[in-house]
């Protein structure tokens, strides 16, 4: 399976392919921080040693929230993202998560498309949450996985 589990080698790309996946990256620091984290659980998809998408998640108790997740743009529409998600989906059943949480841009329609066929709800809207450019930000939770993974 090309999506595994984030290793010290794997931070350089890391940080690479979030700045280029996201107008307002994480700084090293704040990776450096994240990664650290208990309650953070980070999957890097890697196929024939090209890297091509992270997926950064939070769990408590029995709640789990998205926190990044970036595909370099060139491996994009390659159902990639889904890719990361359904990993994380088998952890997220082995370790007892219920809710899954997750914000994105009201633009990103490809993203919010993904989370719809993976039994995400629209939830809320957080009023002008983005910046550069101003946007909201359209909440997410999921309840019920994915039968197939």
């Amino acid at each position: 399976m090309p999506v595994r589990s984030y290793e010290e080698k794997d931070f350089d790309y890391l940080v690479e392919m979030d700045e280029k996946c996201f107008l307002h990256a994480w700084s090293p620091k704040n990776w450096e921080s994240s990664l650290k984290m208990e309650q953070y659980r980070c999957y890097i998809l890697e196929e024939h040693g090209t890297y091509q998408g992270f997926l950064l998640i939070s769990e408590a108790l029995d709640e789990a929230e998205v926190l990044k997740i970036g595909v370099l743009e060139e491996y994009r529409g390659n159902a990639n993202g889904a890719k990361l998600l359904k990993r994380a989906f088998e952890q997220w059943k082995e370790d007892g998560i219920r809710t899954i949480f997750l914000e994105v841009r009201r633009s990103n329609v490809s993203a919010r498309t993904l989370y719809e066929k993976m039994n995400f709800e629209e939830i809320g809207v957080r009023k002008r949450y983005y910046k550069n450019p101003i946007e909201d930000a359209v909440l997410y939770s999921c309840q019920q996985f994915p039968l197939e993974l």
